[in-house]
């Protein structure tokens, strides 16, 4: 993995966390138990955007590595 491509990857995992905590914190401020559920409609559409670029970066250097160490090879 390239150092571009893990800085990439840190961002987008940072981002995915970073919107993980911010809705559990809102459930634990209304008494509801939190979860990991986090619905598209509760965000920005320039929020949603920035989750889709994530995963979209997510699945490919899953994909990458996947094929580099051959993980999926005695499934």
């Amino acid at each position: 993995m390239s150092r571009d491509g893990a800085a990439n990857l840190m961002d987008a995992l940072e981002l995915v966390a970073t919107l993980r905590m911010r809705h559990q914190a809102e459930q634990l401020r209304h008494g509801e138990p939190p979860d990991n559920f986090l619905a598209p409609d509760a965000l920005s559409p320039l929020e949603r955007g920035h989750l889709k670029e994530a995963f979209v970066l997510i699945n490919t250097m899953q994909e990458s590595l996947g094929q580099r160490y051959q993980t999926g090879r005695f499934a």
